[in-house]
């Protein structure tokens, strides 16, 4: 099971993979590893997410999709993850990302342009991680 954010050219970008529950309580706390990947460096990093924070995600993918005029920004709960989804006038969807070492002093800053066509997946990866963390 992996969220797989990818470039207009079908790159895997961003994947978020190897989920697993850390909390039953609410909020449902999720474990999981984080691969970035730019033209010019690679980061890897466990990070913690919230099921709250997929089920976000996918409600704003959703009416990124329906309309193509929604910016939004996908954040967990420390911080270490900033992603910002910003659609153009071209049809095309632009995510400028920060990604924070565990300590906070380095971080990686990246832009790179997405295609609507890759929504469909993204939002079919989201509804198999709802249903496997509900």
């Amino acid at each position: 099971m992996t969220l797989d954010i990818k470039d207009k050219k079908g790159n895997s970008k961003i994947i978020f993979s190897d989920f697993k529950l850390s909390s039953e309580l609410e909020p449902i706390i999720i474990d999981c590893n984080i691969n970035i990947a730019t033209s010019c460096f690679k980061s890897s990093s466990s990070i913690i997410i919230e099921l709250l924070d997929i089920k976000e995600f996918y409600k704003n993918l959703t009416i990124l999709q329906d309309n193509l005029k929604w910016t939004f920004h996908f954040q967990h709960n420390d911080e270490r993850i900033h992603l910002v989804f910003q659609p153009n006038e071209l049809g095309s969807i632009a995510i400028k990302g920060t990604f924070k070492s565990i300590d906070y002093k380095d971080k990686l800053e990246f832009v790179f342009e997405t295609d609507q066509t890759y929504i469909d997946d993204l939002l079919q990866q989201c509804e198999e991680i709802m249903s496997e963390f509900k």
